[in-house]
């Protein structure tokens, strides 16, 4: 051993760390009065004299809590190391508010971390809304923000009620005024006044639903945001129509958006034309506007027969005597009494074909359009000769064009000259003009046989002995 003094004791850390400050600290500094045995191991114990003098914050007065390493280390007294926002964030006005504020009468265990648990007093004298009259809820941080207790500002709201339009400036009591438990979220529930109130139309008249969103906005009551056109058009007669007279009873779920779901009642009692005894389609579209259920005009009758001529002002009943289905297409349908009728000439007795639109037109049933001189010229006796002598039996088709397909029998029959003996061409139109049978005009001799001189003027007979006409 170099000497007594000084000592070295190696071994204080076995029983109290030495660290920090603590490490540089004189022996007499924490064992006064020279006594080792029963030291103290709380900080307090040593460091009761800067815990009584420290003011900032006064730990004294604030009620801090002696456990001085909460806050402290061995490093140095100042500056202390506890950060509170570890344990409870301090924002706003919390940051420079005394700890005994929260901290009432020294006690940090335990402390509430609800703003309730400070803020109760606040809630119960807060008069702008009254929070007691309203029965607000207790949830300070819903509508308070540590800035300060006003103003305050219920940001969370639209989280559970979106605050648009209109409602952003209503104040709480205008929804709230029975409280803010089981507050209704339907429209109608605040605003069953302005309903009733409605004039212009009027929504207890018309019997309206009591959706308020689906014609107004948050914005206002008025103007209505509904636009019926991008539900239904509205033209014609409906624009001024009351709703009531669609929407019966207040109903407007499942509108018919047929016309007859609202028009059935004027489809049985149309009497001109009867559309019940016609049995028309209840397609009442076909043939009506929205301008006015009288005139119709069935502006697509083209589409599936045309309207032309006489026909354009004829009556509906007039070719739908038995109603709108299977009507028929064909002339002689309709027109089979003008048929029967017809004297001049006459079609039954003629067998003329009942397919009227070969000589008939819808400009009128009279007169006929046939010309047969475009199929075959009538000359002659040919003109006044009746139908049916070369339409037989009433058959227009496959008419025969050569005289001798009408006239075999007068061929045959001929005696002067004999024509069958004499093996003459039947090539009637020869010899024979329409004028008459029995007046020969046979203007081909030439060709056989010239008649000059006084050949020209010699009977036929002359020749032809024994006969006394060519014919």
């Amino acid at each position: 051993m170099d000497a007594w003094a000084p000592a070295t004791f190696t071994g204080h850390d076995a029983f109290w760390p030495l660290t920090g400050a603590h490490a540089d600290a004189t022996c007499a500094a924490c064992h006064t009065d020279g006594v080792y045995a029963g030291t103290p191991k709380l900080c307090s114990s040593c460091h009761e004299a800067d815990f009584e003098a420290a003011t900032e914050p006064d730990h004294v007065k604030e009620g801090i809590s002696q456990a001085c390493e909460v806050c402290h280390d061995t490093a140095a007294w100042k500056p202390a190391r506890f950060d509170h926002d570890s344990a409870w964030p301090l924002t706003g006005a919390h940051v420079v508010a005394a700890c005994s504020s929260c901290h009432e009468g020294g006690v940090y265990a335990g402390t509430s971390r609800d703003c309730e648990g400070c803020h109760v007093p606040e809630w119960q004298t807060a008069e702008d809304p009254d929070h007691v009259a309203l029965d607000l809820p207790k949830t300070c941080e819903a509508c308070h923000a540590t800035a300060a207790w006003a103003p305050a500002d219920y940001a969370g709201h639209d989280a559970v009620w979106p605050l648009l339009g209109k409602h952003r400036d209503a104040t709480c009591e205008s929804c709230h005024a029975d409280g803010y438990r089981g507050t209704p979220t339907a429209c109608d529930d605040c605003h069953h006044p302005d309903y009733v109130g409605a004039e212009e139309p009027d929504h207890t008249g018309e019997g309206f639903p009591l959706s308020c969103e689906t014609c107004h906005a948050a914005t206002g009551w008025e103007p209505s945001i509904f636009d019926h056109e991008s539900v239904w058009p509205l033209t014609g007669a409906h624009v001024e129509a009351a709703c009531s007279s669609c929407h019966q009873a207040g109903d407007y779920a499942d509108t018919p958006e047929v016309c007859v779901g609202c028009h059935q009642a004027d489809f049985d009692a149309s009497s001109d034309p009867d559309h019940t005894e016609l049995a028309l389609p209840t397609t009442c579209e076909v043939c009506h506007g929205t301008g006015a259920w009288s005139p119709a005009e069935f502006g697509g009758h083209d589409a599936v027969w045309p309207l032309l001529g006489e026909h354009a002002d004829a009556t509906c009943e007039s070719c739908h005597a038995d109603g709108y289905v299977d009507t028929p297409t064909a002339c002689d349908g309709c027109h089979h009494p003008d048929y029967v009728d017809a004297k001049e000439p006459d079609h039954v007795a003629e067998a003329y074909p009942t397919a009227c639109e070969t000589c008939h037109t819808e400009a009128g049933w009279e007169p006929s359009i046939f010309d047969h001189q475009e199929v075959w010229p009538l000359t002659g006796a040919h003109v006044d000769a009746a139908c049916a002598s070369c339409h037989v039996a009433g058959v227009y088709d496959d008419t025969p064009e050569l005289c001798v397909g009408c006239h075999q029998e007068d061929y045959d029959g001929s005696a002067d000259p004999d024509h069958a003996a004499l093996g003459l061409a039947q090539t009637c139109d020869d010899c024979h003009g329409t004028i008459d049978w029995a007046t020969d005009t046979f203007t081909g001799h030439a060709a056989i046989w010239p008649l000059v001189g006084k050949h020209a003027d010699a009977t036929c007979q002359s020749c032809h002995a024994g006969s006394t006409s060519p014919g």
